[in-house]
């Protein structure tokens, strides 16, 4: 099982600053190593990808993962690239700046997607979050619907990282901005194949100076 984290991003939202590298703790470890220090006991190998503008920066932070270069792109593109450069049967996606606080969910993930095409780590939906994330209709494990970054929804559960198996990878379209877009057709095609969970605890979108400021402020009160 690989471990893909795509940060290839144009990080404009920060003014250029790649949000992967944002201190999360009192020790100043970047989101993206903390990222990849939760998953590596479950995997058999993590591969981050990244510009070349962000390779030097990247591999400062001496991660225990490959880094591979993928020029600004999709998501998709990004985790089609790596999973074509590192075959696999079985595959978690992190995203490199987000933040779990709570349970780890990747030791469920590595656990079902064994045993799954798709795999989905759900989390509770903040009320301020809601119609800009991949929120879901959860119910005993599975997921009956989603809608992707939609105002009009009020699903409690939002997705934030995922188990894939090899042919769903193979069948994620490229030009899509990221996988939870191809996510809601490859589900209803796979509805007896795929398992979904809550994890007991709280996701931050670091997209954000918003999401940032607020996970700063709850890691404050600890």
């Amino acid at each position: 099982m690989i471990g893909l984290i795509p940060a290839s991003g144009k990080a404009s939202r920060f003014g250029g600053l790649p949000k992967f590298s944002l201190p999360c703790d009192i020790d100043n470890k970047p989101v993206i190593k903390r990222q990849v220090d939760q998953m590596s006991f479950y995997v058999d190998e993590i591969i981050v990808s990244t510009s070349s503008q962000w390779y030097e920066l990247v591999k400062s932070f001496r991660l225990n993962a490959e880094i591979m270069v993928v020029e600004p792109s999709t998501m998709n593109d990004a985790v089609i690239k790596m999973a074509n450069e590192y075959p696999s049967d079985h595959y978690i996606i992190g995203m490199a700046d987000t933040y779990f606080k709570g349970e780890n969910p990747y030791l469920k993930l590595s656990k079902y997607t064994r045993e799954n095409l798709i795999t989905v780590a759900c989390w509770p939906v903040d009320d301020a979050i809601k119609g800009k994330v991949g929120q879901v209709e959860l119910v005993k494990n599975k997921i009956l619907d989603l809608k992707d970054k939609d105002p009009e929804c009020d699903y409690p559960h939002m997705w934030g990282a995922l188990g894939l198996n090899k042919q769903i990878i193979n069948k994620l379209n490229k030009y899509n901005s990221h996988v939870g877009i191809d996510l809601e057709f490859e589900i209803v095609d796979n509805f007896d194949q795929h398992y979904a969970f809550e994890v007991d605890g709280k996701y931050f979108d670091i997209g954000t100076l918003y999401n940032y400021r607020n996970l700063l402020n709850s890691l404050e009160l600890e």
